[in-house]
């Protein structure tokens, strides 16, 4: 009887490692924006992700990218207009697309250089 519990933890945990596996072989076929599986006549690999072209498009407008005309920051695809347009409205790259400011990561630095010192 213990050999039979024995054997079943041992598929058990093959079960798992198969999975994770197909798993992890599953989520290289989908695409990044829908997570939908992109076939590779309607994929493009952008940055090591896949996308479906109609899913390759700016954040802001929704207007269709090409390898071309297109900037990924922070995982976010945007078109050069409204790319250009965030980073000027405040002044850098973080700010204007909303990732935390560096101004208070800056002064978290200065504070722990100063305990230091």
């Amino acid at each position: 009887m213990h050999d039979l519990s024995k054997k079943e933890t041992i598929t058990s945990n093959k079960n798992v490692k198969e999975s994770k596996s197909l798993d992890y072989i599953n989520k290289n076929k989908l695409c990044t924006v829908c997570r939908r599986r992109a076939y590779p006549m309607d994929a493009l690999i952008v940055d090591k992700k896949k996308y479906h072209k109609s899913c390759f498009c700016c954040e802001h407008c929704r207007n269709k990218l090409s390898l071309g005309n297109y900037v990924s920051l922070h995982g976010h695809l945007y078109c050069l207009p409204h790319y250009k347009q965030l980073l000027k409205s405040k002044g850098n790259y973080d700010d204007g697309l909303g990732q935390r400011p560096p101004s208070k990561w800056c002064s978290k630095r200065k504070e722990l250089s100063h305990r230091y010192n």
